[in-house]
């Protein structure tokens, strides 16, 4: 590697390893050129080295182990960049010790406090404000939090006050005096909007007069919203007015109220375009147009160079650097807006960084339009940093910005599972969490992708990124998975989640069954059943539900009974009396009469009545005694039931004119039977019909 030193490039001595030539340099091997720059760079490096033994992230999504300086040599005037890693032994020689930790601690400290303090009032100041007049003790109120009031604050509290326009209003108008240089136009946007929306049109124009003399904009998208009322409600002479007011850059969605600074900026434009490098011909051309720049001109200017962004830069940082000029939260805005695109994202990032520091917030628009840029030009995993970077801040953005890029991530061709991972622990560390609802909708687009077979990497990669997967969850991964029809992996991934721990509810234990039932499969269902039954407390009796009237539809009764007598005897599990009944009849219709007959002690055994129809039915026509004996043994614990059963059932084989059979099942019953009177009777009545006929 090359370093320069006093305007000359000289190389380290050829013994030198790489390891060693880092670690050699000094602070003299440096140019002079380069002392106040590298300088602030190095404390930021500094800063975010030792940050990070203390926990704290202050550029969440850039490499830490690197640093990249852009190096200008002063007689050719062109760029050169080298990548120097910052050693420990480099560090200390660059004096960085209690002073920088200091600087650090302050640094981190700091926002943290204010963003603790900004958290615990922040409810209660809506509170305080919302449904109440603007008075005094308002205002009394609001100086008693002691709040350092910055843009993002007062953007929070103004959206939560849309329903009231002349309280936040009133808000506006106090917290604009509180916030150094004024609020910005992200806030000025939002409230004329709120004004326009709500009929306080008087107000609009006051404060559309305030935003023109404070040389800031209105959105683009304000004004779209602005104009559609205006149209919806022919406020002809209002829209006219409107485009009277921001009439000269309406579509370029500029900052500039003057046409002749318009001119001015085209020509800086241009001028910068034919530059390699920051000259005084630029410095002479913007000294031209204002002594004093306002922020809305270097704003467009950046705009009208976004197609450029090395030109962008060389600009903002000739502005700084060459002209002294301090840039503030718009400026820094618009230039991370540039930046942020593919080609850029390093100095992008560096900007980011250099915005923090110097205690600038990134606009929530600002946020919201890269994030979606950033998704719509498959640049995830800037995104994902890009959503840490804002989590970390102040004020995080809302949870659906993290679903949505688990979303986005599930249905790439090749889906980054660590980033996947990556975002659940971010929004954990948020105190956000992945609601049923939003784990649903990852799931339906894993589905619209097809790509549903990619549900259990889905489910590892949450529980990686810290997740607790719940039982509700678990069913709607393997419901989704049997409703697309690959049930063998639902099967997989439902004895996947029970090894993990993760216990599955009753609708999950039925949904594979059920649509293995109702694919024709009845033996994979039965499979599934038996793992279940091998699983203590894994099978629940809706689940044996459905098998039983599956098989028992496909006339197949008799292979489906020993799972039910084992999970009745072995699992104490209760199934419905309906599935008892269904299970006799069709074992009764197939001719199974013993296998019906075996039924019957398990509905005793759960406290159900027999059923006896089918039994009946089928020993009266076809049935011997004996066959009717066993049958009545069977449906009780004791040696016999009671005497209306045996009533019953001589009834049955006399209507069905078997006569002889039931005077043989007469002859096999005990005596108290036999003897008596409502039996007696209806033998005597048997006698006599067959007598008569």
């Amino acid at each position: 590697m090359v370093f320069a030193k006093n305007g000359a490039w000289i190389k380290p001595k050829p013994s030198d390893s790489p390891e060693e030539q880092r670690l050699q340099l000094s602070p003299h091997d440096l140019p002079s050129s380069l002392s106040p720059p590298s300088q602030k760079m190095m404390q930021r490096v500094g800063r975010r080295l030792i940050a990070s033994r203390l926990g704290i992230r202050f550029c969440q999504c850039r490499e830490l182990s690197f640093l990249q300086y852009q190096v200008r040599k002063t007689e050719p005037q062109k760029s050169r960049s080298f990548l120097l890693s910052p050693s420990r032994s480099l560090l200390q020689s660059l004096d960085f010790g209690t002073k920088l930790r200091t600087q650090i601690s302050n640094f981190a400290s700091q926002p943290e406090s204010e963003a603790t303090k900004g958290s615990d009032h922040i409810g209660a100041l809506i509170e305080a404000l919302s449904g109440k007049e603007w008075c005094k003790e308002t205002v009394d109120h609001l100086e008693s939090l002691d709040l350092s009031w910055t843009n993002p604050m007062a953007l929070w509290v103004l959206r939560r006050l849309d329903e009231d326009p002349t309280l936040a209003l009133s808000f506006f108008n106090w917290v604009s005096t509180k916030i150094a240089g004024g609020l910005d136009s992200e806030a000025y946007s939002m409230m004329l909007e709120m004004l326009v929306l709500k009929g306080h049109m008087e107000e609009f124009w006051d404060l559309a007069e305030r935003l023109k003399v404070a040389g800031l904009r209105m959105y683009k998208g304000t004004r779209r919203k602005i104009r559609k009322k205006f149209s919806d409600e022919n406020m002809v002479d209002s829209s006219r007015r409107l485009d009277d007011f921001f009439g000269i850059n309406v579509e370029k969605d500029l900052m500039i109220f003057d046409e002749e600074e318009l001119e001015a900026s085209d020509e800086i434009v241009r001028l910068v375009g034919r530059k390699e490098e920051w000259d005084e011909e630029i410095e002479d051309k913007l000294s031209s147009v204002s002594p004093n720049i306002s922020n809305g001109l270097v704003v467009n200017i950046l705009k009208m160079l976004k197609r450029d962004p090395v030109k962008a830069l060389m600009f903002f940082r000739g502005l700084g650097e060459r002209l002294n000029y301090k840039h503030d939260a718009v400026t820094y805005n618009a230039m991370i807006s540039v930046l942020g695109r593919r080609g850029s994202i390093d100095d992008f990032w560096a900007i980011v960084e250099e915005m923090r520091d110097s205690r600038c917030e990134m606009e929530i628009t600002t946020y919201q339009n890269l994030s979606q840029r950033f998704q719509r030009r498959k640049m995830l995993k800037e995104a994902v940093d890009l959503y840490e970077f804002m989590v970390a801040s102040p004020y995080t953005p809302p949870a659906q910005d993290g679903i949505f890029l688990l979303r986005r991530i599930v249905i790439c061709d090749v889906p980054d599972w660590d980033l996947f991972a990556r975002v659940i622990k971010i929004m954990n560390s948020s105190g956000q969490s992945v609601s049923k609802n939003a784990f649903v909708g990852i799931l339906k687009s894993l589905t619209s992708a097809g790509k549903l077979d990619e549900t259990k990497q889905v489910m590892k990669s949450m529980e990686e990124g810290g997740f607790v997967l719940e039982s509700s969850l678990c069913g709607r991964a393997v419901s989704a998975l049997c409703d697309a029809g690959m049930l063998e992996e639902a099967w997989n991934l439902f004895d996947e989640l029970v090894k993990l721990g993760c216990m599955p509810d009753l609708a999950t234990m039925r949904s594979p069954i059920q649509k293995y039932c109702l694919s024709g499969k009845l033996d994979e269902a039965l499979n599934i059943l038996q793992n279940m039954m091998q699983r203590d407390g894994l099978i629940y009796p809706d689940a044996l539900d459905i098998l039983v009237n599956a098989f028992c539809r496909e006339g197949r009764a008799v292979d489906v009974l020993p799972y039910v007598s084992e999970a009745v005897n072995k699992e104490k599990l209760r199934p419905a009396h309906d599935t008892f009944k269904v299970l006799i009849q069709s074992l009764a219709c197939q001719g199974n009469f013993m296998e019906a007959s075996k039924v019957l002690p398990l509905m005793k055994s759960q406290g159900f009545p027999p059923f006896l129809d089918p039994l009946v039915d089928f020993i009266s026509k076809l049935g011997t005694a004996d066959d009717a004996l066993s049958m009545l043994k069977a449906m009780t614990v004791k040696n016999y039931p009671a005497n209306s059963v045996f009533l019953r059932m001589f009834k049955a084989f006399n209507d069905a004119g078997r006569h002889q059979i039931a005077q043989d099942l007469l002859y096999k019953c005990p005596s108290s039977i036999r003897n008596h009177a409502d039996v007696l009777d209806l033998f005597s009545s048997m006698k006599y019909e067959l007598a008569a006929a």
